[in-house]
């Protein structure tokens, strides 16, 4: 199951995460994004989303269903198509 993403978002997904992506497709890039978390992010372990871009934060948690808190330990949806 792959989310809907622009082009435009995914490149600069891929440049966040310093991926090389040029000529790439969106399918290969949307591939090269999850090989990277998989690599570098624990779904279970609390991620900082204070230094993620988002658009980043977006893509995990519809991809990976990643969760993520505000200051007050209060989750924040990214789910919902707004925002």
């Amino acid at each position: 199951y792959w989310i809907k993403m622009s082009r435009a978002e995914l490149v600069s997904i891929c440049w966040e995460l310093k991926i090389e992506c040029k000529d790439k497709s969106i399918d290969e890039m949307k591939q090269l994004i999850r090989e990277f978390a998989d690599k570098n992010f624990k779904r279970r372990s609390k991620i900082s989303g204070s230094k993620m871009s988002l658009t980043l934060r977006k893509f995990l948690s519809k991809e990976y269903d990643f969760k993520f808190y505000n200051k007050n330990k209060e989750e924040v949806n990214y789910k919902g198509n707004k925002i």
